[in-house]
């Protein structure tokens, strides 16, 4: 078995990084590329490839895993579709609501037709599980929505949304190992080597080592779509269950934490909270002066405690009620340290 997972990985490594490679230029004559303008950083059009390779490379890498792959179909319809939705986005802007709309239409397909839905919050009261009743299936559709536009809402920084990801999704595997199921685990493994590849090439780009090449909504939504799936698998009454409800919140982490101060920013300042600014905490940090190395390392240790949180309550089988409003807690701090960072609507440091 090891061995047929060490192929596995090789394969989605090696294909990855010759598609990220090869694409690239492609990209460039098409016109799939992110281009300069007032709210972005870089100076010229960058390929918007590095999720198509990784989709491409994890599919190819499974080729050779050694479990059998039916189970997951509804999770690789998912990546399929938000990566063909993904890639319309990058090359041709889809209007955000219509992008909204087909993700409540994936997540709701993965609901309903998975049997995936959250049916309780777990102990957050402290007089036994919250059931959510009828609610449980519309909920956890916009739960996973909700966790496709952290993802993608969080990559606008060079290896941000991946190096979280990466975290997220090793922590969700250590769990599903820890609770027995291998092969799942490795599965995700797969998956996190992929992102590992990108993050590798999206860093060493900063130090002028390899081509430039962007996640893309390709990437970004699949991401936040991947961590989603085996979160609301293995929590709540789910069988067997390795994820305590709560902890999905601390195993997201930033993203979430971003997501909703920007939408509370974006509320603040009578915008759409579906248009796009720099009220981000790398926009934010950015004007503050702080360095992009210097961003990254402190966003990424702030996701590794978070996520070192989330495993801590299902290991030590811990409060949910206690770590549940500890989230609300630092829920409200952030964001409101974020409204009042985000006023200062300095210049913006160069990448």
């Amino acid at each position: 078995m090891w061995s047929e997972i060490a192929v596995s990985m090789i394969v989605c490594v090696a294909t990855t990084i010759l598609l990220m490679r090869l694409l690239a230029p492609v990209a460039v004559q098409i016109g799939l590329t992110d281009k300069p303008n007032s709210r972005k950083a870089h100076f010229s059009d960058v390929p918007l490839v590095g999720g198509l390779s990784i989709v491409i490379g994890f599919f190819m890498g499974l080729i050779f895993f050694p479990s059998p792959m039916g189970e997951f179909r509804l999770l690789f319809f998912g990546i399929v579709a938000l990566t063909i939705l993904g890639l319309l986005d990058d090359h041709q802007d889809v209007h955000a609501l219509w992008k909204f709309l087909a993700q409540l239409a994936i997540a709701g397909i993965l609901v309903w037709q998975g049997d995936l839905a959250i049916s309780n919050l777990g102990n957050i009261w402290g007089a036994g599980n919250q059931g959510l009743g009828v609610l449980g299936a519309p909920l956890t559709v916009l739960a996973i929505v909700g966790a496709i536009n952290c993802f993608n809402m969080i990559d606008g920084h060079d290896g941000l949304a991946a190096s979280l990801s990466i975290t997220s999704l090793t922590a969700v595997a250590f769990l599903i190992y820890r609770g027995g199921i291998e092969s799942i685990a490795l599965l995700i493994l797969v998956f996190v080597v992929g992102l590992t590849v990108f993050l590798v090439f999206n860093v060493a780009d900063s130090v002028g080592k390899t081509p430039k090449v962007f996640l893309g909504d390709a990437g970004s939504m699949v991401i936040g779509f991947f961590v989603a799936y085996f979160l609301v698998r293995y929590s709540g009454n789910a069988s067997p269950q390795f994820l305590e409800p709560v902890s999905a919140i601390w195993l997201i982490g930033v993203p979430l934490l971003d997501m909703v101060s920007v939408i509370v920013i974006r509320l603040t300042r009578r915008k759409n909270i579906l248009s796009a600014d720099r009220s981000h905490i790398h926009h934010i940090l950015l004007r503050k002066g702080f360095s992009k190395s210097f961003i990254l390392l402190a966003i990424f240790v702030l996701q590794v405690c978070f996520c070192a949180v989330g495993i801590t309550i299902n290991i030590f089988d811990m409060s949910a009620s206690f770590f549940f409003w500890l989230a609300v807690a630092v829920l409200f701090g952030y964001v409101v340290s974020m409204v009042i960072f985000s006023r200062d609507r300095g210049p913006m440091r160069s990448c």
